[in-house]
């Protein structure tokens, strides 16, 4: 399915599956994991001349969705401080 930052559900699944990927890391380096992959979407999305603020909110969608299903899946065993990872 190809990317439309338009669409926050798309971008959102796309950071639930980053979070499934990094299932069982530790929560810095899922952090780490998580913001090289938003900074690569969010190079992406403005190089294809998508507008910075749609970028924007494409990326926090997609950080978002990460965070949701990281917590999710590590239940109350994982700690992550969310920062500007």
């Amino acid at each position: 399915m190809p990317l439309n930052p338009e669409d926050d559900d798309v971008v959102l699944t796309g950071g639930v599956r980053v979070a499934r990927m990094c299932a069982g890391l530790e929560p810095a380096v899922f952090l780490m994991h998580l913001g090289s992959a938003a900074a690569i979407l969010r190079a992406s999305i403005l190089e294809a001349g998508i507008f910075p603020e749609a970028a924007q909110r494409a990326v926090e969608a997609f950080e978002a969705g990460a965070r949701k299903e990281w917590l999710r899946i590590g239940g109350s065993t994982r700690s992550a401080t969310w920062g500007t990872a």
